[in-house]
């Protein structure tokens, strides 16, 4: 069957949550819902506080949360034969000084084939339970490069060009079917991975630990934090503060096994040329999701 990456929303419906609803996948190898809002003036715990609940309250059971980094993931009906479930994870994260993004993603194994039209229907609902929480924006003393007077979120925003790169790079094919199988059902985690890895930095007088973007999609178990904090990209030297570490590409490409990963992704610094090398070790669940395994600085 024909893999799926189309705008599912109905033309009428001009709800955020509906134009931003997309799928990807097939039924055999499982599909992936997404979708997203930007909500311009709640803050991160806010958003949590709305979501929990409605998320438990829907038939869901929710199996793991992290308040800090704005992190749900639930499992739901629709169990495949081998046992693998549908699984969703919703993901919140700062998009500006005041607001935040809420990205929602179902994954959905092969064999079960949920109605589009439904799970567009539920991604509203939960969305839809999201409210204002605004936080008042302070000023911060810092003298790191490129920061700006007003507190910032710690994951900055890629420019189009620079997300046009990650997905070419990720979208290269290696010519080796059984690798290129697994990178095309992981390519949606893998680029929004390697999308807040590199625009992500410390501010000072900022808990780095809590604002550590990649702990949402780590594996039950695991915890990438350490080594993630020392390789990530905008710790370069020379690199201007203000902008994203663009991908140059990805390099060696490996499934070590059936449900496994790794990958070696070269950012390049466009203000000053540096490098910074960085391996992504990824795993497949029970479910159909794909999660970090680890992080390592090459």
């Amino acid at each position: 069957m024909p893999s799926l990456d189309f705008t599912a929303s109905s033309p009428e419906d001009l709800r955020a949550c509906a134009r931003h609803f997309s799928v990807e996948g097939n039924f055999l190898a499982g599909r992936q819902f997404r979708s997203f809002v930007e909500f311009p003036r709640t803050t991160q715990g806010g958003a949590f506080d709305d979501l929990l609940p409605v998320v438990s309250d829907g038939g869901y059971l929710v199996s793991s949360v992290d308040r800090d980094v704005g992190m749900i993931s639930a499992n739901k009906g629709g169990t495949s034969h081998d046992g693998r479930g549908s699984v969703l994870n919703v993901n919140i994260r700062k998009s500006s000084p005041s607001g935040v993004q809420v990205d929602l993603v179902y994954s959905a194994p092969g064999g079960v084939l949920p109605l589009t039209e439904d799970v567009q229907k539920e991604f509203c609902r939960l969305l839809e339970a999201v409210k204002e929480h605004p936080e008042k924006i302070t000023p911060v003393n810092t003298t790191q490069e490129g920061a700006v007077a007003m507190r910032r979120p710690s994951v900055l925003e890629p420019t189009a060009s620079q997300r046009k790169r990650i997905r070419e790079a990720v979208g290269k094919k290696t010519g080796i079917e059984a690798i290129d199988r697994e990178i095309k059902e992981a390519a949606p985690l893998i680029t929004q991975i390697i999308e807040l890895h590199g625009c992500w930095y410390f501010l000072p007088g900022e808990n780095n630990q809590a604002s550590y973007p990649l702990r949402a999609f780590e594996a039950p178990g695991v915890s990438t934090w350490a080594q993630g904090s020392v390789s990530r990209p905008m710790a370069l030297a020379h690199h201007a503060k203000n902008s994203c570490v663009p991908v140059n590409r990805i390099v060696g490409w490996a499934a070590p096994a059936r449900g496994e990963l790794n990958f070696e992704v070269v950012y390049m610094s466009d203000s000053s040329g540096e490098v910074r090398r960085i391996q992504y070790n990824m795993i497949k669940t029970a479910g159909t999701a794909w999660l970090l395994q680890d992080v390592l600085p090459r």
